[in-house]
């Protein structure tokens, strides 16, 4: 049944899906994007045969240009992973956020987890799916790992997931807190602080790289503003943080503008662009020589190696990975030498770890045997070579090729694989409770050759080792250059993009600047005009104070000469007064007398 959503982007269609399904898995896929035919099979047989909650696989990036595929090894960081299958976040040690990235696609979710739980997409921009993903894999119970690459993530120009809109500059801070708000509300949040807040940190780092123009400055202005202080990046120590590199830019966020931080970043990409030119130049010239070293030192090995060839021994390390009570029961051996034994730090709580042994025989060798597995779990078969260690305690390589791996008839390898103690070759199978499985094994001497005398093999045996030794790193230095040179020439062209995008921001910002620059000149302009009306106005002030001050003392005289002459006045007024009374009292007294 297809379902149409009209608008409300991806993370409203998904949660739409969520509302409709039926299904016992579910999968999230992006529309321009491409699968393995058998990318649902697998996980969903993982999935069942192991009981989990989240089953995660291997992807890689297609670029849609050149048909290219690159390597995506970020999205599973294997050095983090635990060793059983299947785990939950609380076996992982640190790092939690760092495990797996925020994509829904490389990943089936078991539908009743999912509801029981009201895990859903956040509808906003972009950035809905690293919520729904991370609280998933916080929650989940049981979580396992196929390492085969199932799904191809195409990169493209046009390709929707990359294009970065306007109005979804903030999406990233909004999923990042509503991530902690669950967190909170499931109480787990002070088991996964710290992790949370390391993971904060390298996603407000990258949105701010990935920003230009007007988001830039945005986002910046709202980091200052208050979101590191909401996302607890503010008051943590330089120890609190697993990347002393992103605590640095941290500091220099905190301690600089907007403007301050794009030059020292352009500083520091330039700096870095110089360092990966010259390391490369070194590198090509360094890798001739290596290549020259390691033919010398191939073919010595090949004189001397097959000396030692009716002593090669394979070393099978197996285990049914699971819980404590996980077993193999293992029978009807058949090869030359083979020896079974159970060390104790290969056992504990996911399981009894055995180790296989069995020898060559005319320099090639061949072990069978039949295994019944005990309880539900994950067959690991690890093949190596014998571990020989130098006077120092440091392993020392003694190369095995093994030829042919059969579980039950069918054959594993598709070519032969080179294996040492620390480099060797693993196979991993979904097995339940007594299920019974046959096993052989191929391998022979890693040299070819004729075997010498036995009397010499005394002789040889030190200077056989001594040269395996120095093949062995020859050749991982040879890779290890090989590698870094891509890795260089990779990281000149990303950083030739980035500095040519920094000095377009740059150029902006110039731009910004003048402008700036003009308003500030105008703005003092006016400030010394009105610096001057300032000054004309005290000087004003100062004169109206002085007539003032003259009025008042005028005021006051003329007001003592108003008192004076009130007062003559009364007086005049009282003595006429009298006078006027005493000539009303005489005048009639004096008419009467002349009568």
């Amino acid at each position: 049944t297809v379902i149409r959503k009209a608008g409300g982007g991806a993370g409203a269609a998904r949660n739409t899906g969520l509302d409709h399904v039926r299904g016992e898995y579910i999968a999230f896929l992006d529309s321009d994007d491409f699968a393995e035919p058998e990318m649902l099979t697998t996980a969903y047989h993982e999935a069942r045969a192991l009981d989990t909650d989240v089953t995660v696989f291997r992807s890689d990036r297609y670029v849609d240009e050149t048909g290219e595929f690159r390597a995506s090894d970020y999205t599973i960081k294997k050095n983090l992973l635990p060793a059983q299958q299947p785990f939950d976040r609380t076996i992982i040690k640190n790092d939690v956020f760092n495990v797996f990235v925020g994509h829904p696609w490389d990943k089936i979710y078991r539908t009743q987890f999912i509801k029981e739980n009201n895990i859903r997409f956040l509808e906003i921009q972009n950035t809905e799916d690293v919520y729904f993903v991370f609280l998933a894999l916080m929650k989940a119970e049981r979580i396992s790992v196929i390492e085969k690459k199932l799904i191809h993530n195409r990169m493209h120009a046009g390709s929707l997931s990359m294009t970065l809109k306007e109005d979804g500059w903030d999406c990233f801070y909004i999923s990042m807190c509503s991530l902690r708000s669950k967190l909170t509300e499931w109480e787990i949040w002070g088991e996964l602080e710290q992790d949370f807040i390391n993971d904060a940190l390298g996603r407000v780092l990258r949105n701010l790289y990935n920003a230009r123009g007007g988001i830039y400055r945005r986002i910046y202005g709202s980091l200052k503003g208050g979101w590191l202080e909401d996302l607890g990046l503010t008051d943590k120590e330089k120890s609190y943080f697993y990347d002393e590199a992103e605590y640095d830019r941290l500091k220099e966020i905190l301690e600089s503008d907007a403007d301050e931080f794009l030059f020292r970043r352009i500083d520091s990409i330039t700096a870095d662009y110089e360092f990966q030119k010259n390391r490369a130049n070194r590198a090509n010239g360094q890798l001739s020589e290596e290549k020259r070293r390691t033919a010398a030192a191939r073919a010595d090995y090949y004189k001397i190696s097959s000396a030692l060839s009716g002593y090669v021994t394979a070393r099978l390390d197996i285990k049914n990975e699971g819980r404590r009570e996980n077993d193999i029961v293992f029978s009807d051996f058949d090869g030359a030498g083979v020896s079974e034994e159970i060390p104790e730090w290969f056992s504990g709580g996911n399981g009894t770890g055995h180790t296989i042994r069995a020898k060559a025989e005319a320099d090639k060798g061949k072990v069978s045997f039949r295994m019944r597995c005990i309880k539900n779990g994950t067959l690991q078969i690890s093949m190596k070579g014998q571990h020989f260690q130098r006077t120092d305690k440091s392993n020392i390589p003694y190369w095995i090729d093994y030829t042919s791996l059969k579980v039950n008839g069918q054959e594993v390898l598709e070519e032969p694989v080179c294996a040492w103690h620390d480099n060797p070759y693993y196979y991993r199978k979904p097995v339940k409770d007594n299920e019974v499985l046959e096993v052989s094994v191929e391998f022979k001497s890693h040299a070819i050759g004729a075997q010498p005398a036995d009397a010499k093999i005394k002789d040889l045996s030190v200077e056989i080792i001594s040269l395996k030794d120095k093949l062995g790193r020859a050749k991982q230095e040879t890779e290890t250059k090989a590698g870094q040179i891509r890795d260089a020439e990779k990281k000149i062209k990303d950083l030739d993009e980035k500095i040519s995008a920094l000095d377009r921001e740059l150029s902006g910002a110039k731009k910004e600047s003048e402008n700036i620059n003009s308003k500030f000149e105008a703005a003092q302009e006016e400030n010394n005009t009105l610096k001057a009306n300032l000054s004309s106005a005290k000087e004003e002030n100062t004169a109206l104070k002085k007539k003032l001050s003259s009025a008042q003392a005028e005021n006051k005289t003329l007001k003592a000469r108003f008192d004076d002459i009130s007062y003559r006045l009364e007086e005049t007024r009282k003595s006429k007064t009298y006078k006027i009374g005493r000539a009303i009292t005489w005048l009639p007294r004096k008419l009467k007398g002349d009568q």
